[in-house]
This record gives C-alpha cells, structure tokens and sequence, in this order.
C-alpha cells in the first residue's frame, strides 16, 4: 500500500528573457507531525521563512528559514508559554533590518477541537536565522474562549492580519466570547498593543467560517471579508468594511455569481461563466488593484447551450460592488482546475501571478491507497491583465496542492502547500 507521506512544498520561479530558475524544496515529517507550509516572507538576501501549520491542535506548529538556494537554515518548533503555538501570518518589519514579525494563536488542549481555550497571541521578532529578538504576549481575558473557527483541518480558522503602511496592524477575528460568537476588529501596534478595537455581533449568520480580511481601498483605508456561512443559502459572502471599523456590510453571496455570458463563440457557443464551487475549503481571492478596483481569482464553472460544464481558472476586474469588468479566463482539457486553498494570486509592482491545481476535484487531506497526481499551473500576467505565460509542475505521480502564492522582491514568485 502507498502511503500519502506528508511534505513542505516551497517553488521559487524567477523568469528572465532567455531562462527559468526553480527550486523545490520537501521536508519530510518531522516526529510523525502532520504540517503544511503556509505563510511566506522573503529575506533581505532572498531566502524565505515560512510558517508550517499543524493539522492538529494537540500538535505545534512549525517555522523554517530557508536560503535562496532552497536549502533549510534552521527551524523552529516550540511551545509558548507551555502552549502550542497556531501561526497566523508573518511580515518583515517595515523599520527594522532583518528582522521579522510572527504572529500566532496560542493553543491550550488537546486534538478534539471543542476542547481546547484560545484566548492568548504571541508577538514574535525573529532574524533570518530565526534567533528570538523579542517576545511578547496579547492576553484577551477569560471571558474569551475561541479565536476563530476549526472546521477539521483549515487554516482559515485564524485571525487574519494586514500591515499597514504605518507600521500597524489591522486584525480580522471570528472569536466565541461566553455570551457567543461575534466578529472582532482591531488595530494594533507590531507589538501586539491595542490602539482600537471593535466587536460585531451582527454579522454572524448560522454557522461561520471567516476566510480573508485584505485592503479594499488604500486611499480610505478600508477592508472587504469574505466569509462562508451555513445557513438556508449557504456559500461565500463578501463584506465590505469601513477603516474605522463602525460600518460592516455584506455586499454580496459569491456562490454561482455570475461572471461573463458570450452569446456565440466558435469554442464555446452560448456560454455563461459562474463563479466555482461551493465547496467549503476553496475561497476565491480578492486583492486589491488600485483605488477604484479590485481583483478577484478562483475557479469558474462554464455551461454552454448543450448543458456541458467544465472548470476552467479566471482573472477579472470588480468594484465595490463587485460588478464584473474585464474577465480573462484560460483553461487546460480534460483536466479539473482549482484554485489554491487559500490565496491563488499575489501582485507585484509589475506582474500579477496567478496559481492553479490541475487534476483534482476538491482539497483533500484523506491517507488513500493510491496517490492521485497533481500539477501545478502558475500563470503571470502583466499589470494590464496580458497573460505573459503558463508554467506547469509535476513529477513522480505526486500528490501538489498549494496554499499560498506569494510575488517577490526579485522578479519571481514562492508557492508554498503540501
């Protein structure tokens, strides 16, 4: 029997006019954990940490430093305060030469999920060596018992973070307090200090799942969230939300959002474009464009005039109110495509890269007898939405998926999963 062995994915692509360059780095279990690489910031000299999350609570999650080369430099994997630490995201400090901010949840409990108390966050600086420049530590009170949601594996269970161009952070948090669940919005120093803070008990609707909290709009400084819920509809719902936190609205369910109709293609005849699936571990992303526009990317289902449908990936324009502007969609045949588990497209100053999953049908961590082979499609385009080229990785009959895809400093792109 094979065995599904668990490994760290990270993919450097640097594209020149006459050649490419890749690494691909695998880091085997370590203890038997069962760990995915999530977050990714470059070094100055154009190494990488990346946080490595464990699937299960009862476990501690990973950080790794790792040289231009690929090649691991050291690696972290501690308790905090007797806890396990749940990263949520990591930035390089705005001010500060080598030195890097980690931010993570700490977990007090065991492998079930309902059995575990979160209501404390680490603040961590680290080198490029991962040597600990300082610690310190957000205490939310004992009337806090969750912050955020675990759905079985999903990392989308953690507060989401932004760094501003001041230095602070913006955070994002689906939290149960003893009185119920309510979302929370704050702003804080790197340190982990409060400045603002603000609770919402409106916008929980059923059962929630929160997904990305990212700028909207730069010049206003507010934020759209998109979150799932299970109620009567169910799906993805995007939210806008204001930079002051007082004013958070639901603007629209994204589940089988209609995209783009072409009434007569020689291709594909009287066809409509809908956004993907309603499958609960795959978000579209959204980023922000410039001050009137954003970008979203996932995966799209199309329906031609016969009743056949296929998966293809797409890149399109909206508004705030996610009216759709300009739509460029590219497929691969007789292949499933999916977006990323959790941010397919990363914008640099001059390229936009786009990933995708080819061969799969949904983000499954179940241990088979048999290993289905996957590839992994990067796709980058200009700032105008030109597609530049299409890369695919694949080999040895290896199960890919991706989590994140991250643009670089140096003209390329990290991809990280598992």
């Amino acid at each position: 029997m094979k065995k599904t062995i668990t490994l760290l994915l990270v993919l450097l692509t640097i594209v020149s006019a006459h050649s490419q360059n890749f690494f691909e780095t695998i880091i085997p279990p370590i203890d038997g954990v069962f760990r995915e690489a999530q977050h990714a910031a470059e070094t100055e000299d154009h190494g990488y940490i990346v946080t490595c999350v464990a699937h299960d609570l009862g476990d501690t999650d990973m950080i790794l430093s790792i040289g231009p080369d690929g090649q691991v430099r050291n690696s972290f994997v501690e308790q905090i305060q007797d806890k396990n630490p749940k990263y949520c995201t990591l930035f390089r400090h705005p001010d500060q030469d080598d030195t890097y901010v980690i931010i993570a949840v700490l977990s007090l409990g065991g492998h079930n999920c309902s059995d575990y108390t979160q209501n404390t966050m680490a603040f961590l600086r680290v080198d490029g060596n991962l040597n600990i420049i300082s610690r310190n530590f957000l205490e939310f009170g004992d009337d806090w018992l969750k912050l955020g949601y675990r759905y079985g594996y999903n990392e989308n269970w953690l507060p989401k973070f932004v760094m501003e161009d001041d230095g602070t952070l913006s955070m994002a948090a689906h939290c149960l307090k003893t009185d119920g669940w309510r979302y929370v919005f704050a702003r804080l120093t790197l340190d982990g200090t409060i400045i603002q803070m603000k609770e919402d008990q409106t916008m929980i609707i059923g059962v929630d799942f929160m997904y990305d909290f990212f700028v909207r709009n730069k010049s206003n400084g507010s934020y759209g969230l998109i979150k799932y819920c299970q109620n009567e509809l169910g799906g993805y719902y995007y939210y806008n939300v204001e930079s002051d936190f007082t004013s958070n609205m639901v603007v629209k369910r994204l589940c089988g959002m209609e995209l783009k109709r072409i009434p007569e293609n020689v291709q594909i005849p009287d066809s409509t474009y809908y956004l993907g699936t309603n499958d609960i571990k795959i978000s579209p992303t959204i980023c922000c464009y410039n001050d009137s526009i954003m970008l979203m990317s996932h995966t799209s289902k199309v329906y031609d005039r016969k009743g056949h449908s296929w998966n293809c990936q797409f890149v399109t324009t909206i508004d705030d109110s996610l009216n759709v502007g300009d739509m460029i969609v590219w497929h691969k045949k007789n292949m499933s495509e999916m977006s990323p588990m959790t941010h397919s497209m990363s914008i640099s100053d001059d390229a936009i890269y786009c990933g995708a999953i080819l061969g799969m049908d949904k983000h499954s961590r179940k241990t088979t007898a048999t290993i289905n082979s996957t590839t992994i499609m990067l796709t980058k385009f200009d700032k105008d939405l030109h597609q530049i080229w299409s890369r695919y990785y694949e080999g040895n009959d290896m199960f890919y998926d991706l989590n994140s895809v991250m643009a670089t400093d140096d003209g390329g792109c990290i991809m990280t999963g598992v």
